[in-house]
């Protein structure tokens, strides 16, 4: 398991006891938006364990369309938790657009042509 993996454990681990507290006292709070991102670093972790062919490249993962799809969700997210400042907005596109170039070059049978 990869460093990584730990790192996204803690993350999830302080999302869930501080978010708890966050909710109560201001809404959304600060733990709530962590737990994605401690999810995709475990994600991240494991998924390069796999992808262990070019070591010398720290962004194997990213480029791959696993990684892809990862950081859109996470851009997806944090664009609808600032979608009421203009910059939320742009940042969801993006994440729609990652996923989609992501699925294409999968080539599942629904991107085929």
């Amino acid at each position: 398991m990869e460093k990584d993996s730990y790192i996204g454990i803690g993350f999830i681990i302080f999302g869930l006891f501080i978010g708890g507290v966050g909710v109560a006292t201001a809404g959304v709070g600060i733990g709530i938006p962590v737990i994605p991102i401690g999810i995709y670093l475990v994600w991240r972790g494991f998924s390069r364990k796999r992808l262990t062919g070019n070591q010398n490249d720290p962004f194997v993962f990213e480029k791959s369309s696993q990684g892809k799809i990862g950081i859109g969700i996470l851009l997806i997210i944090i664009g609808i938790a600032t979608s009421a400042l203009v910059i939320g907005i742009p940042i969801a596109l993006y994440g729609v657009y990652l996923i989609y170039t992501a699925l294409k070059a999968s080539k599942l049978p629904l991107f085929r042509q």
